[in-house]
């Protein structure tokens, strides 16, 4: 999954994009963390990642999520991969997903632009996804 954002926002937990299943406490979430304006990747039961760079700086980003089959998820910034970590297996067939929320609350929204929202349905090499940023 991948989008274009643009912010300059300091505000805690704007959510670029959200998911839950009928389990209790499970999400997985990205946000703009804290005033940092950097992406964490967020699974209730795996844990957190967070980028290096940050995004609230008033200039347009591709920010791209990455899972593999085998359990190990990325978090790139225009093109560059920022972190990473095996998140282990999860079965995504009985997930919801929103844009610009959290899971099922749908709160928290991202203050700022999202463009060219973009889901595959198979996992991007590093090179396509650098190909998306420079495009």
């Amino acid at each position: 999954m991948g989008m274009w954002v643009n912010t300059t926002s300091t505000a805690n937990n704007q959510y670029l994009f959200g998911g839950w299943n009928d389990g209790p406490g499970v999400q997985f979430s990205m946000n703009v963390g804290s005033s940092t304006g950097k992406i964490n990747l967020y699974h209730s039961s795996f844990g957190r990642i967070n980028s290096a760079t940050s995004v609230n700086d008033g200039k347009w980003h591709l920010v791209t999520w990455r899972y593999a089959k085998n359990g190990t998820f990325k978090i790139y910034i225009d093109g560059n991969e920022e972190a990473s970590a095996n998140f282990g297996t999860i079965n995504w067939n009985s997930w919801y997903w929103i844009i610009s929320a959290s899971g099922s609350s749908k709160s928290n929204g991202f203050i700022g632009s999202i463009d060219d929202v973009r889901i595959y349905s198979r996992v991007l090499s590093p090179s396509e996804i650098h190909d998306l940023s420079i495009q």
